[in-house]
């Protein structure tokens, strides 16, 4: 067996808290392609009838995404860990687990409220002013934290898959990328125009 065929997700993935992060739901799409993807290793001869069995069986019933994986442990692509799409939505998955708990996120802004109405308070406008580096500096420094964070989370992900799910994976991050460049463009336009509308009136 190759090992570089094989998907980089332990068999039993739901009990292996490590990898807990990047699981997700799973619906009829998802599956329909998992069957797809069988019928094409048993159309290959990869597969006996029996195995073929046990494996669709295992699939009509997953609801998560570690459920195909693991049914898939064994046969290189296609497989669901070899679908960029879903891989990348792994990633965004083991992201979102890692990002910075909610908590901080409403608490941040109120505290910095808090600083910006006391300085006013006591100092006036001039408290304000000098108050603007504590207001800003945290967000910033946050911001950076996040991104970086985001990235490292990306590149030990991409770390963990073979050399054709990391191409898989790198190829859908970039296609979702120019997507939002396009899109960030798109509103740029639209905001544009009414710019120069409101400008001629």
């Amino acid at each position: 067996m190759n090992p570089q065929a094989l998907p980089p997700y332990p068999r039993d993935p739901v009990s292996n808290s490590k990898f807990a992060s990047w699981d997700y739901p799973i619906g009829n799409i998802e599956r329909w392609h998992a069957k797809t993807s069988l019928d094409q290793h048993y159309a290959a001869g990869k597969l006996q009838p029996t195995e073929y069995e046990t494996r669709m069986v295992g699939i009509m019933g997953a609801t998560m995404w570690s459920h195909l994986v693991a049914i898939f442990a064994d046969l290189p692509a296609p497989g669901p860990a070899y679908d960029g799409k879903q891989l990348l939505k792994a990633c965004h998955a083991a992201q979102k687990a890692q990002s910075m708990s909610p908590l901080v996120i409403i608490l941040l802004p109120i505290l910095l409220g808090v600083i910006f109405l006391i300085s006013l308070g006591v100092a006036g406008p001039p408290g304000f002013v000098f108050s603007m580096p504590i207001l800003i500096a945290p967000l910033i420094v946050i911001s950076m934290a996040t991104v970086d964070k985001y990235k490292r989370v990306y590149q030990n992900f991409s770390n963990q898959l073979n050399l054709q799910q990391r191409a898989l994976l790198d190829e859908a991050a970039n296609e979702e990328y120019a997507q939002y460049r396009w899109r960030q463009q798109q509103q740029q336009q639209i905001q544009n125009m009414f710019n120069n509308i409101n400008r001629q009136y």
